[in-house]
This record gives structure tokens, C-alpha cells and sequence, in this order.
């Protein structure tokens, strides 16, 4: 166990993690991914204040639309597959190459129908706003490589 946790932690958690090798690493994976989400919180944040400085309040609202008709079809490409497939990596592991790849495929599939409802809705709703076309196409390009996740789903299971 790393020196800098036996700072932080009691005693007793200490004596605890330290009797069970397997627990040292359930741990160690947990804090690793906690660290990535608040690492990205905190990017996004960054990101998020300088580029509504950066836009101004017209344009950080047209990208602010887009953004929102994208987001609320990420569900079509990612078709709640995250939890499912990590459940059933940790009950079967042995099927891992089949739940990946199946999630990997279905996840393409429905990227695709997204990027292609987005792109739809953004030409009906808004037929002669080519800056909200190219913005939305940008956007809902990345649920085409959204299927890509999956790797991160064989290490959370």
C-alpha cells in the first residue's frame, strides 16, 4: 500500500486493507477512477468557462443548442449498454470477447442512428442554419466513436 494513504486513512483501515492483497487493489482501482472522473470534472469546467468567455453570449448559445440536441440523443448510441455489459463481465467472465464485441457493435449501430437523427432534427428544425448544421454534425460525430467505451467497461468490471 502506498505511503501516502497511510497518512490519510486510520489505523484499523489500514490494518484491514493491508491483511487482504485483493482489497489493496479494489482500492487502488477505485481511486484511480475517482481521480479520472474528478480530474475530467475539472477539465470540463475549464474548458466549459473559457469558451463561454471566448464565444460571447450569442454564440455560446447557438453552441449551447446544439450541444443540448446532441446530448439528449446520446441514449440512442449508447443504449444503456454500460451497465449491463459491466454486470455481465463480472458474473461471466469467461464471455468477455462476446459482451465486448457485441456491445462494441450495437454501440457503433446506434451511434450512427444518432448521428443521423441529429442531423435530421437540426435540417427540420432549423432548414436554413448552416452554422447550426455544421455545429450539430461536429457534435454528433462523437457518438459515432462513442462506441469506444467499451474498453473502459472490461476495466470498471
Amino acid at each position: 500500500m502506498p505511503l501516502h494513504w497511510k497518512k490519510i486513512l486510520p489505523g484499523f483501515i489500514i490494518r484491514r486493507i493491508e491483511s487482504h492483497p485483493q482489497l489493496q487493489g479494489i482500492v487502488s482501482n477505485t481511486g484511480w477512477m475517482m481521480g479520472d472522473k474528478i480530474f475530467r470534472k475539472a477539465i470540463g469546467l475549464v474548458v466549459g468557462v473559457l469558451l463561454a468567455r471566448y464565444l460571447g453570449p450569442e454564440l455560446f448559445g447557438e453552441f449551447s443548442y446544439a450541444l443540448a440536441l446532441v446530448m439528449i440523443l446520446t441514449p440512442v448510441a449508447l443504449l444503456s449498454l454500460d451497465m449491463m455489459s459491466i454486470k455481465r463481465l463480472i458474473q461471466q467472465p469467461s464471455s468477455r470477447d462476446e459482451v465486448l464485441g457485441t456491445s462494441f457493435i450495437l454501440m457503433t449501430a446506434g451511434g450512427v442512428i444518432a448521428f443521423g437523427l441529429a442531423l435530421a432534427l437540426t435540417f427540420l428544425l432549423r432548414p436554413g442554419d448552416s452554422l447550426m448544421h455544421w455545429l450539430v454534425g461536429i457534435l454528433a460525430a462523437g457518438s459515432l466513436v462513442q462506441a469506444f467505451i467499451i474498453i473502459e467497461f472490461w476495466f470498471e468490471s
